[in-house]
């Protein structure tokens, strides 16, 4: 999954779509979410939490990718797809708090955990996180 991040991070918003394209599957490795309030960076409780299960599901030695920002529909084998990009609004104050919410739904702290903010074409100021 490392691969992925970094090509989400250095190649941005086309690499996001091209996961809806492909329907990509959520997997062991590979989670998509979506915030509550997608009109501000802040995350809410119910974000806090949501982040909270799938980065404790990853807190192992084969790790694993949340995209933040993509919305899923199951597929007819009942499996999560990435189907509908859903930038989040603010994504600079998202990205600011997204350090705190790790150190409120982890213990202990996971000190290998990155967050590559990627930006969106609409709204200006909105993106998504890889994480």
């Amino acid at each position: 999954m490392l691969n992925l991040y970094e090509k989400l991070v250095a190649d941005g918003e086309p690499t996001v779509a091209q996961l809806i394209t492909e329907r990509r599957q959520e997997n062991i490795s590979l989670e998509f979410k979506t915030k509550a309030n997608v009109g501000t960076g802040e995350p809410n409780r119910d974000d806090r939490r949501n982040l909270g299960i799938a980065l404790s599901a990853f807190s192992n030695p084969m790790g694993g990718l949340i995209v933040w920002g993509v919305r899923t529909e199951k597929n007819a084998d009942n499996v999560d797809c990435a189907t509908e990009v859903r930038p989040i609004g603010g994504d600079r104050a998202l990205q600011g708090g997204c350090n705190s919410p790790f150190s409120q739904t982890i213990t202990p702290r996971h000190e290998g955990i990155f967050v590559g903010a990627i930006s969106a074409g609409s709204p200006p100021d909105g993106g998504y996180q890889a994480i």
